[in-house]
């Protein structure tokens, strides 16, 4: 089970730094008009999403667990490289968008609208953050592939994937709870820290999707070798 945490926690990390959710319950807590309730319902919607979707992909590999178990390593091993792949064609992409010298970034114009958005649409956003999120998808993907190479139980697999998605949703619900903890008070770090997340998230997203990239794939060469 040590294993299997250990390549968890850094995907787990990498979850809860891609930053477009956490930006967006930024921006609610700092504008909404009821900055106490609309957070929530984004951060349910993505929460709900961001578990089913784990709880799904690790029930697809669990039945494909049945199959040989060379043939399982391999197909696993191939499948990590064409994640890997992916994630380091998104770090490329972050890259080639990121601000030029002297050009400010900008804030897409349908998130400046999110405190607008009736409650329900709220839930919807936070739901296809959570669960159709490209960046989301690879990394759960790469972690659920990665636990069918060890050898935990499938009471040891169902914990590693709780301790990922709460550890993962932490860019979600850390802002909620300094706000609900800290009132008024965390309002000057949350406009800090929307304006960082707005100039610098390209620099973040690169280096972490970059990095997981190549560490899933190191990790699918040495398995394949």
């Amino acid at each position: 089970m040590g294993d299997a945490i250990g390549f968890m926690l850094p995907a787990a990390v990498a979850a809860a730094l891609i930053s477009l959710p956490a930006v967006m319950v930024v921006i609610l807590l700092v504008s909404a008009p009821d900055p106490a309730n609309r957070p929530l319902l984004f951060a349910a919607g993505w929460l709900a999403s961001f578990a089913v979707t784990c709880t799904i992909l690790a029930i697809l590999a669990d039945a494909a667990s049945e199959d040989d178990q060379q043939d399982q390593s391999r197909w696993v091993s191939i499948l990590l490289l064409v994640l890997g792949g992916a994630l380091l064609f998104l770090a490329w992409r972050k890259w080639q968008s990121r601000p030029r010298d002297g050009v400010p970034a900008k804030t897409p114009k349908w998130m400046s609208s999110l405190s607008e958005m009736k409650p329900g649409r709220l839930v919807s956003f936070g739901a296809i953050m959570g669960g159709f999120n490209p960046k989301y998808l690879a990394v759960v993907a790469a972690v659920v592939a990665e636990l069918t190479l060890t050898s935990v139980s499938g009471l040891q697999t169902a914990l590693v994937l709780l301790l990922f998605i709460l550890i993962g949703s932490a860019g979600v619900l850390i802002p909620i709870l300094s706000v609900q903890i800290l009132g008024e008070r965390s309002r000057p770090a949350l406009e800090r820290i929307r304006t960082g997340l707005d100039q610098y998230n390209w620099v973040v997203m690169m280096l972490i999707l970059g990095y997981f990239g190549i560490k899933i794939i190191s990790d699918a060469i040495a398995n394949l070798t």
